[in-house]
């Protein structure tokens, strides 16, 4: 695929535009500038300036697909798409009969640093990133986090996204939760229940790493939710 296709198709995803004339309403240009941009091979810098202004576009992942999708510093325009707003999967083709393009969800990643102390309520937790998501792996209750330490490797990777289910806080042992940790804010750990002293190991996927013990009580006040997904850096 050529240079130009790569940053037209990113485009065209971006917008959630699937024709031409969807596009030309998106940039608000004529369908035939994008005719005359399709010939000439070159994506005239008019879009970009479009791209940035109207949906907080970064112009790097724009032409280069570096970066995060939406620019730091257009964050008063980002979080005024809806949350349920949705994009076209990117394919370059219609689906065959009978199938259904998949489509995504523009979904806030979350940091995982939190003020949180015992006995507090859940806290506030400050944004990350902006990225689209399929809906299959966005449930009610589903919040998503950006994995910032490699201590639950290799199930979970530094510089991954991690789905969590809010409403599945039951404790099944050998699962990995997301818990709340005074000076930690949120933690990921693999729940083990002891069977000798009825405690519950909060055991690193991480060779080497020392577990620590608690009382059931004391955990299930600490769990956010149960985690159910990632999406990571191979």
């Amino acid at each position: 695929m050529s240079y130009f296709d790569e940053v037209y198709d990113r485009i065209k995803f971006a917008t959630n535009a699937r024709t031409q004339v969807e596009l030309a309403e998106m940039l608000e240009i004529r369908q035939s500038s994008i005719s005359d941009a399709k010939r000439r091979r070159s994506i005239p810098a008019e879009w970009y300036i479009k791209l940035y202004d109207k949906f907080g576009l970064s112009l790097d992942w724009l032409r280069w697909r570096s970066g995060p999708m939406y620019s730091k510093d257009k964050a008063s325009v980002v979080p005024d798409v809806p949350d349920d707003a949705t994009f076209s999967s990117g394919l370059r083709e219609d689906p065959a009969p009978g199938m259904t393009a998949a489509q995504g969800v523009l979904t806030r990643v979350l940091d995982t640093a939190c003020d949180y102390t015992d006995g507090d309520v859940v806290p506030e937790f400050s944004l990350h990133d902006h990225m689209v998501l399929p809906q299959s792996l966005l449930g009610e209750g589903t919040l998503v986090f950006y994995v910032q330490t490699g201590g639950m490797e290799p199930t979970l990777r530094k510089g991954g996204c991690v789905g969590v289910s809010t409403l599945q806080r039951h404790l099944i042992s050998g699962e990995v939760y997301a818990l709340l940790l005074p000076h930690e804010g949120v933690a990921f750990r693999r729940i083990v229940q002891d069977s000798e002293s009825g405690l519950f190991l909060l055991c690193f996927d991480q060779a080497g790493l020392p577990h620590t013990r608690m009382p059931v009580k004391t955990l299930q006040a600490r769990i956010l939710g149960k985690a159910m997904w990632a999406l990571q850096p191979v």
